[in-house]
């Protein structure tokens, strides 16, 4: 939904360091996007919270659901910051490599088809993704503190999201940014300027003055003349450079 319909998100937006690198922004540009839009991809996570609470979708099933949002949302907290971060890695490496092939894609199905393995291969090895943690983890505090009594629900706490937060941004910044971003941009820039040596390589070939082929007219004249005796050399050179067009410029003629 986020590629086609063309919204803002933060841990695809990792990818604008292959502009930066290819000095088309600058860092200014760069860092004032990840704010802005990590901010809002915040602001947005916690009112989808919200909205989820309000339509008693965490009571389903005799508030099955609500216990399984809160048994995620401490797991993610009880991450240690190494776990959280390389977690974080591996997360945007696969979501990067997902918004990066759906540019390949013409069609909406074809975006569609390229992004379900990277996405479903990082939900199915649980790593973490910073914007979908910024919905979890205040959906889990909603429940324990407006929703039915929920075991361990009274330990998740603001202070263990901001702990899971960060390494987990850090961590999708390194892997989109540096292992996608940074490595497709070194690559294709590699090939981009063997391209243009090829190209240059070429364009001097072309430029080189090539031979002038002798009109048969003329060939046929030395060959009358040779075998009649009837012109020097002198003079048979001189009929060659006056059936060939001059290249001087006027200038220089003049």
């Amino acid at each position: 939904m986020v590629v086609v319909a063309g919204a803002e998100l933060f841990t695809g937006n990792n990818l604008l360091v292959m502009a930066w690198a290819d000095g088309k922004i600058t860092t200014v540009d760069v860092l004032r996007n990840w704010v802005l839009v990590c901010v809002a991809n915040f602001l947005g996570a916690v009112g989808l919270a919200v909205l989820v609470f309000a339509s008693g979708h965490t009571d389903l099933n005799g508030g099955a659901v609500g216990q399984q949002v809160v048994k995620i949302a401490l797991a993610k907290q009880n991450l240690s910051w190494d776990q959280a971060f390389f977690r974080g890695v591996l997360c945007n490496v696969l979501v990067c490599m997902a918004v990066w092939m759906t540019m390949a894609g013409r069609s909406v199905t074809d975006k569609a088809v390229a992004i379900v393995l990277p996405i479903t291969a990082f939900v199915a090895g649980g790593f973490e993704h910073s914007i979908a943690n910024m919905y979890f983890m205040p959906l889990a505090m909603l429940i324990q503190q407006f929703g039915p009594p929920t075991p361990g629900a009274a330990q998740v706490t603001w202070l263990g999201t901001m702990q899971n937060l960060l390494p987990v941004i850090c961590g999708n910044l390194v892997g989109g940014s540096v292992l996608v971003g940074l490595t497709y941009h070194l690559v294709y820039r590699r090939g981009e300027r063997t391209g243009r040596r090829h190209a240059t390589c070429y364009a001097n070939s072309a430029q080189r003055p090539k031979p002038r082929k002798m009109s048969a007219e003329l060939r046929c004249t030395m060959r009358i003349g040779t075998s009649r005796g009837t012109r020097s050399p002198s003079q048979t050179t001189g009929a060659l450079a006056s059936s060939i067009p001059s290249v001087v410029p006027a200038t220089t003629q003049a």
